[in-house]
């Protein structure tokens, strides 16, 4: 009989422990999850006091904790980038909660400060260096791209990589032609070799038209045969005032010619004469000191030649001393720049 009261008070004891086990255990499972529930996750793009907050908040309520719950726990709280660091953490470091932390600290500090550049240099614009190719150039501004967002997918990130590197290059013609010959879905190493044959193109193109894209290695021997190039012409000058050949006069000095005001100018042109009459043959003679027949056909033709010049100088160019705003004002500039006091013309650089 005592035997069997002993018996029976050993299973009810057994009975009692497993009880508060099981007790235990409920409790510490709803501890647990309640636990995680009040536990924010991390991102790992919060930012280096929002993340000391975090481990702090996750050490003191898991201190209880054993080691490896209290680390399979923390790792059910990373996302994205904090993953990715929890990883980093693990391979580099022993499995103690402790030091995982603090390993997950300093690879998102430095992934950070290493975002923030790469994302500056993004918004100020990659600059190319000096002996850098254009495929180089591209796989840097690739590189730039994937550590300034990281975790993004290849597909976004190619997509922002080219257009970093139309906005980079800083030659007009090319990163307008690229941007125009650009496909939805297109690549970014088909871009690339597009963008490297486009240039190589612009430079073939101007080298030819410089005329350097022929340059012989050799120096070749080459004879020069004497020419002529000064003709004497002095027995072509007439002078201004006496009207005798072989000498000049430096200024326009006699009755009636090349009047300062505007409104005698079409006078002068159309071989007028302020004291003779209208017909040709009065205007020669009025005229005769300048050594040549100025009829008036000539002097139209020699104000539109000289108008058409100008106006090709202007495309060329495109900056000039006064403005000129039509055909009308080109012409008139035109005719001053003929009438100009001191100014030499010789007979035959006139019309005949």
């Amino acid at each position: 009989m005592q035997q069997h009261r002993q018996t029976e008070r050993a299973d009810k004891g057994n009975c009692m422990e497993q009880h508060q086990k099981q007790e235990g255990q409920q409790i510490g499972a709803l501890e647990f999850v309640l636990t995680m529930e009040r536990l924010p996750e991390l991102k790992g793009t919060e930012g280096t006091n929002q993340i000391r907050k975090f481990f702090k908040k996750f050490s003191s309520a898991t201190k209880e904790w054993t080691e490896s719950r209290r680390i399979s726990a923390l790792e059910s709280k990373m996302i994205g980038k904090a993953e990715r660091a929890f990883d980093a953490a693990m391979k580099h470091r022993p499995k103690n909660f402790n030091e995982i932390c603090r390993g997950m600290e300093g690879i998102l500090s430095e992934w950070d400060c290493t975002e923030i550049r790469a994302f500056n240099e993004l918004w100020e614009g990659v600059k190319r260096r000096p002996e850098e190719t254009l495929d180089e150039f591209a796989e840097r501004i690739y590189g730039i791209v994937d550590r300034a967002h990281p975790g993004l997918p290849p597909n976004f990130v190619s997509d922002f990589a080219i257009k970093h590197l139309i906005r980079a290059v800083k030659n007009l013609e090319i990163s307008v032609g690229l941007e125009l010959a650009r496909r939805p879905g297109m690549s970014f190493d088909s871009f690339v070799a597009l963008a490297v044959r486009a240039e190589a193109a612009q430079k073939a193109t101007k080298s030819a038209e410089s005329g350097n894209y022929h340059r012989p290695t050799f120096q070749q021997k080459t004879t020069v045969a004497p020419q002529k190039t000064f003709v004497p012409r002095t027995n072509r000058v007439v002078c201004y005032n006496c009207n005798k050949m072989g000498h000049i006069s430096r200024n326009f000095v006699f009755a009636g010619t090349f009047s300062k005001e505007r409104s005698k100018i079409g006078q002068i042109w159309k071989g007028k004469s302020p004291t003779s009459g209208s017909d040709d043959e009065k205007g020669r003679k009025a005229n005769g000191k300048l050594g040549t027949i100025f009829s008036p056909k000539s002097g139209e033709e020699l104000v539109d030649t000289a108008a058409t010049n100008f106006e090709n100088w202007l495309k060329i160019s495109k900056s000039l001393s006064f403005p000129i705003d039509d055909l009308k004002s080109a012409q008139e500039a035109a005719a001053d720049e003929f009438i100009k006091p001191g100014l030499i013309l010789q007979r035959d650089s006139m019309p005949k």
